[in-house]
């Protein structure tokens, strides 16, 4: 009964969202038709490869733990292994999150830096121009 609820509360709260991006479409008609993606969209596009592989070792990691077994070096060795995968795996994500922001954080300063270059060698040829017409005045 509760899953009926969100399901339902949820298709409404996303035709809603779908509403009001063609309505603003139809006021602006430069603002696209498909609104941005959900912030849970973006993370499993960007991070499916980590969320995959650690989800499996993470998996078998609880799988482990949850033998009861007795233990010997082999699982013993089976779950620090699974453990570490885990966390390099979250290292991972984490390091490829900054990675993404250091480029873009570069791509858009090199951005501002050629529009500064071209706006310096356009004032460079105004004031050659300037001294130019100046020195025939004379």
């Amino acid at each position: 009964m509760i899953l009926a609820t969100v399901v339902t509360l949820s298709v409404a709260y996303m035709q809603r969202k779908q509403m009001r991006q063609i309505e603003l479409h139809r006021a602006d008609s430069k603002v696209p038709l498909t609104p941005p993606h959900h912030w849970v969209t973006l993370l499993v596009k960007r991070n499916w490869y980590f969320l995959l592989f650690g989800g499996f070792d993470l998996a078998m990691l609880i799988k482990h733990l949850n033998e009861t077994t007795p233990l010997t070096r082999t699982e013993v060795f089976s779950i620090v292994l699974d453990t570490v995968a885990v966390f390099v795996m979250a290292v991972m994500a984490w390091m490829t999150s900054i990675l993404r922001r250091l480029i873009d954080a570069v791509s858009r300063t090199r951005e501002v830096l050629d529009e500064s270059e071209t706006a310096t060698v356009r004032v460079l040829e105004k004031m050659s121009d300037k001294i130019q017409q100046l020195e025939q005045r004379r």
